[in-house]
């Protein structure tokens, strides 16, 4: 269904869409995960967003946790190409590199999001990394990273 371009929303609906978009990027399922974090993205202007930026650096961090924490707890690690081996092996890893891939297209340009976007660059997702190589030349402009 889809409204006509004239139609108003109220405040107190987009609040409980925002709101429940922000359960939702805490779901089990990480494709339900990528599809919130792409709603919220229309909210996320850092500043004003009700602390959305906050929940995706959060969830980020949480998602790259996840993967170190698959390899860690199943596998005996000696150095760091055998995590990327075991990783890009993991059958989760392909869900789990979606959903920080959507964080990455959907961050706003600031000082509290460059450092997470850098962070990125090292993913052991060559898309998560992709995505993060184009947030920064297309985002960013050229003086902040100096």
């Amino acid at each position: 269904m889809r409204l006509p371009d004239d139609a108003e929303v109220s405040d107190e609906i987009w609040d409980e869409v925002i709101d429940g978009m922000k359960v939702r990027v805490q779901d089990k399922i990480a494709a339900i995960r990528t599809y919130a974090v792409r709603a919220l993205s229309r909210f996320a202007v850092d500043g004003e967003d009700g602390g959305i930026v906050d929940l995706f650096l959060e969830t980020l961090d949480n998602e790259q946790n996840a993967v170190c924490e698959i390899v860690l707890n199943s596998f005996p690690v000696t150095s760091n190409q055998y995590v990327r081996l075991v990783v890009s092996n993991c059958g989760l890893v392909p869900f789990l590199k979606e959903v920080r891939k959507a964080i990455i297209f959907s961050l706003p340009p600031s000082n509290n999001t460059l450092e997470s976007v850098v962070e990125s660059m090292r993913d052991i997702s060559e898309s998560v990394r992709r995505a993060a190589y184009s947030v920064l030349s297309a985002k960013f402009p050229l003086q902040s990273l100096t």
